[in-house]
């Protein structure tokens, strides 16, 4: 059985937030946005505060996790919503826990004084926990609004664990560039879309090489080089 937020030794996590437990996480976002109304009230700051997705940030490491929160000031500006990082330790000789940080960032909109937040819930699952995280972050989703799943690093060897995640998303976000073993990843990957008709997947790396892809598709717009493309298959 999993023991609450009893944080693995020696884990110090200053960007996370306050340590909380689950229960405690809907309770302490409001009093960190009753600060901030408290700060808009005396001119300090005007605050904007809404949410239009659940975007769930997962990464098998903590170094992975605070690479990827890195560029949630700059995403938050067109995409505000709720921050779950997930943070996956599968290792079988770690015990069974589940830890919860809370905290508010904030990033200007217009000028300093004009910033809105938004919420990050940074959870950890170590040990047998990790098969449960779906379970463990479903009550921390904002109901009635989709939930992004962006898988940070590459395919895990279990397909059960990311299956489970898949399954509460309404789009999937991966790399293929960080995939170890593309060919096998890819595969999976493609058996995943089939059997999840209801979720979209996106890849980062195949929006990368746009421009590529667009110098090449350009090759065939000469008439005299068309007849070729009937020699190109994936």
């Amino acid at each position: 059985m999993a023991t609450d937020n009893v944080n693995p030794p020696g884990l110090h996590l200053p960007w996370a937030g306050k340590s909380v437990r689950p229960e405690q996480v809907e309770g302490e976002l409001t009093r960190l946005w009753h600060l901030a109304a408290d700060n808009m009230r005396t001119s300090l700051n005007v605050h904007v505060r809404t949410s239009v997705l659940n975007f769930v940030i997962c990464a098998l490491s903590v170094e992975s996790a605070q690479r990827a929160i890195m560029h949630m000031p700059e995403l938050s500006n067109t995409h505000i919503g709720r921050v779950i990082l997930l943070i996956l330790d599968t290792s079988t000789t770690a015990p069974s826990t589940a830890s919860t940080w809370v905290t508010l960032r904030s990033s200007p909109i217009a000028s300093d004084m004009m910033r809105h937040h938004f919420e990050q819930i940074t959870v950890i699952t170590t040990g047998a926990a990790t098969y449960s995280a779906a379970h463990i972050i479903q009550p921390l989703l904002k109901p009635d609004l989709p939930v992004y799943l962006w898988w940070v690093d590459d395919l895990p060897g279990d397909s059960v664990l990311f299956n489970h995640l898949v399954s509460m998303s309404s789009r999937v976000i991966v790399d293929s560039s960080c995939f170890l073993a593309p060919e096998k990843s890819c595969i999976t990957l493609s058996s995943l879309v089939d059997a999840s008709p209801a979720c979209a997947f996106s890849d980062l790396n195949w929006g990368r090489i746009t421009p590529w892809r667009e110098l090449v598709a350009q090759f065939f717009d000469t008439m005299e080089y068309r007849p070729y493309l009937a020699g190109i298959y994936d």
